[in-house]
């Protein structure tokens, strides 16, 4: 038996049994015998076509996100991200890398990708570019606090986002980069920034201990996690957790992170802490 599989335009085609999908006003297929004749609603063929006409149409409803290759030298900015993204149906982190090298071997497989780096991660940022480039993708640059991009960068960069970026702000460049357009604010790009205030007071405020919950909140750690590497009690990390969130004024972990990453004095220190928490594991 030869299944031939064409789409149906018209979905009142008098053909059509009143059950049949195409009459639900979706885009359909129908199906044909080697003959030409139409293919009757029974029997297993019909099986097949009634599942590629679904498969259709839910490709149409749940377009594929755009992949995301995120790269960054901290593990804290990296796992923000994340958790960004992840609320975002149409954007999706395909890979992480740390280094360079792993950059150039994920631009290389995941072409045609939405690519993430920040402006101190490469000394030949037009080398960076070409392989992005040389994949179909497109670039945005994370600016470093206080970093001034050269002309011909950024005329080559979809998009720029600050280090301090917020997560709403993020997403809508990404999105924007993602449409085809470009999301370069040319007039920020030499501005430095105001010392991290609020970054520094919070810092203060916190005991060691707190700091190291927020590092491994950060990164993503759960509280039974952060409990095992710390070496005390989940309900005891709990008990931390609730006076950092009153130090900081977030409801919850997923604030905790993002105020983490987008406060450069906080970052900064948690990031230290985290690396010195790896070493003596």
């Amino acid at each position: 038996m030869y299944v031939g599989i064409t789409p149906r335009v018209n979905a009142d085609a008098p053909e059509l049994g009143e059950e049949h999908p195409g009459r639900r006003g979706l885009p359909t297929f129908v199906g044909y015998t080697r003959s030409g004749a139409l293919m009757s609603d029974q029997g297993r063929e019909w099986q097949l076509v009634r599942a590629i006409q679904e498969w259709y149409r839910d490709c149409q409803e749940k377009p594929l996100a755009h992949q995301v290759i995120l790269a960054d030298n901290q593990a804290i900015f990296r796992a923000g991200v994340v958790r960004v993204l992840s609320q975002e149906r149409n954007l999706q982190v395909a890979a992480q890398c740390s280094d360079l090298e792993r950059l150039k071997e994920a631009v290389g497989s995941l072409r045609k990708s939405i690519v993430i780096y920040p402006s101190s991660f490469v000394a030949d940022a037009h080398e960076l570019l070409d392989w992005i480039e040389q994949a179909g993708s497109r670039s945005v640059v994370i600016l470093e606090h206080g970093a001034v991009l050269d002309d011909a960068i950024v005329h080559r960069v979809e998009g720029t986002v600050h280090r301090s970026v917020g997560g709403a702000q993020l997403v809508d460049c990404l999105l924007r980069v993602a449409a085809g357009q470009r999301s370069v604010q040319r007039a920020n790009l030499k501005t430095m920034p105001s010392p991290d205030r609020v970054g520094i007071n919070v810092l203060e405020r916190l005991t060691p201990k707190e700091l190291q919950i927020v590092a491994l909140i950060a990164e993503g750690s759960k509280n039974k996690e952060i409990a095992l590497q710390l070496g005390t009690k989940e309900q005891v990390v709990k008990n931390y957790l609730r006076s950092i969130y009153d130090k900081t004024g977030v409801s919850d972990r997923l604030e905790l992170a993002l105020f983490t990453i987008h406060h450069r004095a906080l970052a900064e220190a948690a990031e230290r802490v985290r690396e010195k928490l790896m070493r003596s594991a």
